[in-house]
């Protein structure tokens, strides 16, 4: 949650704001705070990917029962004569989590306002959140030798057809032919897989985490690089 005491940092002077110099101490337990915070919005973000809905439903309902109940009755679903009770109870866990997700993303909002009003310096990596999807094997592959791959459109576009022209020599070689179709198809669905998208389509986010690049690929990689 946003952090109470940070606002009390700074006072009212003659009709305008007076920063008050934080001390060394002070600014790390805030930054302490905001990283937890931060910590927690990226656990849920993970969590609505690659949880298991049905225990996540479970959670809900020993420790919010009445908003079960309540999304149960918005999304017409009646346990009593259900045929797929797992399936009704994924699709309430999934709406209370991306709830709570949208929430926690607009606590960070005021909480990243409030950091930047403290002249608190933070590092991109500190307050970015992302999907994860950058770490799966097709982004790192045009990671160049990065543990991560691009977060941005436009990373990704320059990167890769700058790849496609390196090994445009052989472009009737089965490796260039599936790594078009690699990359049509990364590009085809970014807006759905962003990586700085807190709440991507999942099922195309799980195919492309799944999704290995293929041996010919990497075959023509190497012979492109010597190796």
């Amino acid at each position: 949650m946003l952090n109470e005491e940070a606002p009390k940092l700074v006072e009212q002077s003659e009709g305008s704001k007076k920063k008050v110099e934080l001390n060394e101490l002070s600014t790390q337990m805030i930054l302490e705070s905001y990283q937890r915070f931060r910590s927690e919005v990226q656990q849920l973000v993970t969590l609505r990917l690659t949880g298991n809905l049905v225990n996540i439903y479970g959670d809900y309902y020993s420790s919010r029962p009445e908003d079960v109940k309540a999304c149960a009755v918005k999304l017409g679903i009646d346990f009593h004569i259900s045929t797929n009770p797992n399936a009704d109870k994924s699709a309430i866990a999934l709406v209370l989590l991306e709830a709570d997700i949208r929430i926690m993303l607009n606590q960070k909002k005021k909480y990243d306002a409030e950091m930047k009003r403290l002249d608190i310096e933070l590092k991109q990596e500190d307050i970015r959140l992302t999907n994860g999807i950058e770490t799966c094997e097709c982004f790192r592959f045009f990671a160049d030798k990065k543990p991560y791959g691009p977060l941005s459109h436009n990373w990704f576009s320059q990167n890769a057809n700058k790849m496609l022209e390196a090994f445009a020599e052989d472009s009737e070689h089965p490796g260039y032919i599936k790594l078009e179709e690699m990359v049509a198809g990364i590009k085809a669905n970014w807006s759905k897989i962003d990586p700085q998208q807190p709440l991507p389509d999942i099922k195309v986010w799980q195919a492309l985490r799944k999704r290995k690049v293929h041996q010919d690929v990497k075959d023509l990689e190497a012979k492109h690089s010597g190796n």
